[in-house]
């Protein structure tokens, strides 16, 4: 593509992109073999790899154990690159300079979008987001609302500046790797509080919420709060210990779970379904005859009362096949609820 403007231009792809990260890696004093740099490009088609060994023999040279130059292109064409020299091997700028990534036109506008939206702020550092706008004063942001429309979140019990600054302090802790003290209102009345372990924040756009996800090191649990419903985080003076990350995804290999749901067409429920479950992974089939559509969707077991909701607001149209405690839990809370206005 000549027009540099354009968003998907060849410094644009994923391929680049990852080689800029070696090289740069390479130029701060890290150190790659040749069986890193392929991992770090990534690419699933094992087809691809004598094209990308030659996109990198073109840009960095690789050394043996005893420091003498290998010829990797020839090597691979003979067979006779074997996983150990991969491994073994060590990369070497051919040009001792950094590369630097050049933002697109499209992606300063968003930038610019996101410093001058206020539900962002908790991401970037005041000084550093004055810095980029006075860089960026000839920059016009897109015009999103013109795209989409933000859904109002469900339970939302708290205000924009309040969200703002538990998003804040709770993201100010995962810079910093510092436990926090919580205090979180759920939506029954129960206040819960403690020290905990950020892990991170998601969004869902499907209804504009945000969602901290949080380690107790006591109960060794991860646990899920709705951030509109937390009334404090506070930054404690105690690190976060380093073996944090393999605890958390050991216990989400441990805490996957899925169910089964039919969903008929009407009400416009399978627009809502698919949106609403956007970001879970998930399987569909589509029933000609009976026009349903069957979904296997998979979740994490702190997200369990979230999805029971998401189910729930699909009303009649959604059939939960599988689990049975799912059922069961789903027909619980519709009878709580017919007793409710049976009153």
């Amino acid at each position: 593509m000549n027009n540099p403007n354009e968003f998907l231009q060849e410094t644009h792809s994923q391929l680049f992109i990852s080689l800029s990260q070696i090289i740069n890696d390479i130029y701060d004093g890290e150190k790659h073999s040749l069986n890193s740099c392929l991992s770090v490009i990534n690419d699933p088609d094992p087809n691809n790899e004598g094209r990308i060994i030659a996109l990198l023999d073109s840009v960095l040279f690789f050394t043996d154990i005893d420091g003498k130059k290998l010829d990797i292109i020839s090597l691979y064409e003979n067979k006779e690159l074997t996983s150990q020299i991969k491994k073994e091997s060590c990369a070497n700028l051919r040009i001792e300079l950094p590369l630097p990534v050049i933002p697109a036109e499209i992606e300063l506008q968003f930038l610019k979008y996101m410093l001058t939206d206020r539900m962002s702020k908790f991401l970037i550092p005041t000084n550093i987001r004055e810095k980029l706008l006075l860089l960026m004063e000839d920059i016009t942001p897109p015009n999103l609302d013109e795209h989409y429309e933000t859904l109002k979140p469900v339970n939302n019990n708290t205000t924009d500046e309040k969200l703002i600054e538990i998003l804040h302090n709770f993201w100010l802790a995962l810079c910093k790797g510092k436990i926090v003290y919580y205090e979180n209102l759920a939506n029954n009345g129960t206040l819960y509080k403690g020290e905990v372990i950020p892990i991170r924040i998601e969004y869902d756009a499907a209804i504009n919420h945000y969602g901290l996800i949080a380690w107790e090191e006591n109960d060794k649990r991860a646990i899920k709060m709705n951030a509109a419903n937390v009334k404090q985080i506070t930054l404690l003076d105690k690190n976060v210990p380093a073996d944090i990350k393999k605890l958390f995804y050991n216990y989400l290999k441990q805490n996957c779970c899925d169910f089964t749901l039919k969903i008929e067409k009407k009400n416009n429920a399978v627009e809502r379904c698919f949106t609403l479950f956007a970001s879970y992974d998930k399987e569909a089939t589509y029933d000609e005859d009976t026009e349903t559509y069957t979904l296997k969707i998979n979740y994490y077991r702190f997200d369990y009362k979230m999805v029971l909701e998401y189910v729930l607001s699909l009303g009649s149209a959604a059939t939960v096949i599988a689990p049975n405690k799912m059922r069961n839990d789903i027909i619980e809370k519709i009878k709580a609820a017919q007793n409710i206005y049976a009153k």
